[in-house]
């Protein structure tokens, strides 16, 4: 397989996944049900185009289902009513047993065509919430077991399937390190040294605004929350922890996942970036130039400093 490589850009065209081996990959993929086919890529960087160009070129001869890991919607019942529909399997299931249900659409591929095969894509599989999701990775490795099912997962580090997991060991996954954006990784593999005043996105005062209005009371607290973060920590990555902790204390969230949700907005529309540093723990990193952003809280009227009690 192919090392690692960098991003490129050639002809003004953004090839950034330069010398990814599709085709290698495409031949165990194709190969059948014989042996194990999952997969997983990690490294820094973006991969959801790598996963759509796997769907539509090596994966076209058979069926496949995209997930997006980070989505707040996708968890174990997600995945096997995917699958049961995929496949016809005609499986009426609504207790809350994921595991038996995963047994059943077991049973029912093995009944299946020899050489049937259904291809599961999982973008961003080590975001935090999958990693501790016991049930999701059990009933993946379940309906994986058959070898007529596999999956081909996203990551930033190889922390799906958990480590020291039955799944890591049952789902034989093979890891394939490629990362489309080698230069956000640092030379001492230190992240908090990380400072992405090079990587930043082009934001305008208006468009932040434009966000900014459309979020909720709570969430514009956690936006300014996060924005006095950044300016603590001299505007590098801070802990995705520390931010859940004090907004916890503040009473803006209650829970992990309530936070992420409310994060859907400053993502998407990349006001800062999630990744992992080397040790798993997730951290986001500021895309908004700091001038830019400056001029909008005081636009705003809001503080860039937390207000010390008294």
């Amino acid at each position: 397989m192919a090392p690692e490589r960098q991003f490129h850009e050639t002809d003004e065209v953004l090839c950034y996944d330069k010398n990814f081996p599709y085709a290698e990959l495409g031949v165990i993929f194709n190969t059948g049900s014989c042996i194990y086919r999952n997969v997983v890529i990690y490294g820094i960087g973006d991969k959801k185009e790598i996963l759509e160009n796997l769907q539509r070129d090596q994966l076209s001869g058979m069926p496949s289902i995209y997930f997006e890991g980070n989505s707040i919607r996708f968890g174990a019942r997600q995945l096997l009513d995917a699958v049961n529909e995929e496949c016809d399997l005609g499986i009426t299931y609504t207790k809350n047993d994921l595991t038996k249900y995963a047994e059943m659409i077991k049973e029912e591929l093995e009944n299946t065509e020899k050489n049937f095969s259904l291809a599961l894509l999982i973008n961003n599989c080590d975001y935090e919430e999958l990693i501790y999701d016991t049930t999701l990775q059990e009933c993946l490795t379940t309906i994986c077991s058959t070898k007529k099912i596999f999956f081909i997962g996203t990551c930033t580090h190889p922390l799906f399937p958990s480590p020291g997991s039955n799944a890591r060991e049952e789902l034989r996954c093979y890891f394939l390190k490629f990362s489309t954006f080698k230069y956000l990784e640092c030379e001492d593999g230190d992240d908090d040294d990380m400072d992405v005043d090079g990587d930043e996105v082009t934001h305008k005062t208006q468009s932040i605004k434009v966000v900014y209005d459309s979020l909720t009371p709570n969430t514009k607290k956690l936006f300014t929350l996060m924005m006095q973060l950044f300016v603590k920590n001299n505007f590098k990555s801070i802990f995705s922890d520390d931010l859940f902790s004090q907004a916890r204390d503040e009473f803006l969230v209650n829970s992990v996942t309530v936070m992420q949700e409310m994060m859907t907005e400053f993502l998407d529309h990349e006001i800062v970036n999630r990744h992992h540093d080397s040790a798993g723990k997730v951290k986001f990193i500021l895309k908004i130039k700091k001038n830019v952003l400056i001029d909008f809280m005081e636009s705003e009227g809001l503080e860039l400093e937390e207000e010390e009690d008294s």
